[in-house]
């Protein structure tokens, strides 16, 4: 065996070794210094600080007595155990899709019917006001409105829980390490990817 060879064959020996040694379970602190939009990855998912917040996020349900720890992706692989654990003060929304979904999972099918009225409301009357403020579009508010209304339920498929801290708090997971995150609003948000005919789906971990 030539020399060259040996030499890259103990070259890439070598980089398997420094891969091993690296550690992807060590608790991680976000900055205290973050700015609104800052972001850090936990796997599969993206937790962005949204700074304070003083509103009902739109598209949202407030949760009135969430189960702690609470998982932040939907699924049952150990991937998917992204978990917010328990401190004091802490606020959760999940978006109307997933408020919808727990319903139904809880066999509470007249408040999920009545959670989908109401989301219809909403995204009618949200693409209809922008339709209105939009002067340049050339076909009708009833066109435009459908498809915004459709836009927006494909982005809330990607969209996870926000959450309100008073105190330090961790989002936990057993395979990327913890990451432990200041006083503030944080919202969740999936990773995603384009298959081969163009459409968008969320990665799963």
């Amino acid at each position: 065996m030539s020399n060259v060879v040996m030499d890259v064959l103990t070259a890439v020996e070598n980089v398997d070794k420094a891969v091993e040694r690296v550690i992807n379970n060590e608790d991680q602190h976000f900055p205290e210094a973050a700015t609104v939009g800052d972001t850090v990855r936990q796997g599969d998912v993206y937790i962005q600080f949204i700074g304070e917040l003083d509103y009902e996020p739109p598209f949202y349900h407030k949760l009135t007595n969430p189960n702690f720890p609470l998982q932040l992706a939907p699924g049952n692989t150990k991937g998917s155990r992204h978990m917010l654990e328990h401190s004091e003060g802490i606020e959760v929304w999940v978006c109307d899709l997933e408020a919808i979904e727990q319903a139904e999972e809880a066999r509470n099918f007249e408040a999920a019917l009545e959670l989908r009225n109401e989301l219809n409301e909403k995204l009618t009357t949200t693409a209809r006001n922008i339709s209105k403020e939009d002067a340049d579009v050339a076909f009708s508010w009833s066109s435009k409105t459908n498809q915004l209304r459709q836009s927006v339920l494909e982005s809330l498929g990607f969209c996870g829980p926000i959450f309100n801290l008073a105190n330090p708090t961790t989002v936990s997971h057993p395979e990327h390490g913890n990451w432990i995150l200041p006083p503030g609003a944080y919202r969740i948000t999936f990773q995603r990817t384009m298959d081969r005919d163009m459409r968008i789906h969320r990665v799963l971990d």
